[in-house]
């Protein structure tokens, strides 16, 4: 089996597999020409990239197009509080609010981003390096001074535009 990835490059996420004797009508390549962009045979209508090292390829591959990498993006995120809720004797305050942000990109990428609390504080602009595919966490805390209905957001800026939000309700006896 040789994985068919999102782009040109194992960085990039499989998005099929191609099993031996599988043949596949290659569309163009990058500018080294060690990776090919080939018609997904598992996917009709697809495409994806196969690494030149590992196939058989019939052909000249000089005169293929150069095809452009894709654009990569944020393809997920998961934010959380911790707590999600609190509850404590209204002496008892300033608390502290835990997030966490799992975010996965389908390739390398340079990621931003930003957070807003309910309470009108911004943070700087973040960044993040992705030199593959997959999931990394961004953490921050909060601390709040008393009984509210709060939720913070986290603002995905590049690659691409996402926004993720999560409230926590903090509450307090006398």
């Amino acid at each position: 089996l040789v994985n068919c990835r999102f782009g040109p490059g194992t960085g990039y996420v499989a998005v099929n597999e191609l099993r031996q004797e599988e043949t596949a009508r290659v569309m163009g390549r990058n500018d080294a020409s060690n990776w090919l962009y080939i018609r997904d045979p598992g996917n009709p209508g697809g495409f994806c990239w196969l690494s030149a090292s590992v196939i058989k390829i019939e052909g000249p591959v000089d005169q293929l197009p150069v095809t452009p990498p894709p654009f990569v993006t944020v393809t997920d995120v998961n934010l959380r509080a911790e707590p999600n809720r609190i509850l404590v004797n209204c002496a008892q305050f300033p608390q502290t609010v835990f997030f966490a942000a799992e975010v996965t990109a389908n390739g390398p990428t340079l990621l931003t981003w930003s957070w807003e609390v309910s309470t009108g504080v911004a943070s700087d602009v973040g960044t993040m390096v992705f030199e593959e595919a997959g999931m990394q966490v961004i953490n921050d805390f909060y601390r709040v001074n008393g009984p509210n209905e709060y939720w913070v957001k986290l603002h995905i800026l590049t690659p691409n535009v996402l926004e993720e939000q999560v409230s926590f309700p903090v509450s307090c006896t006398p």
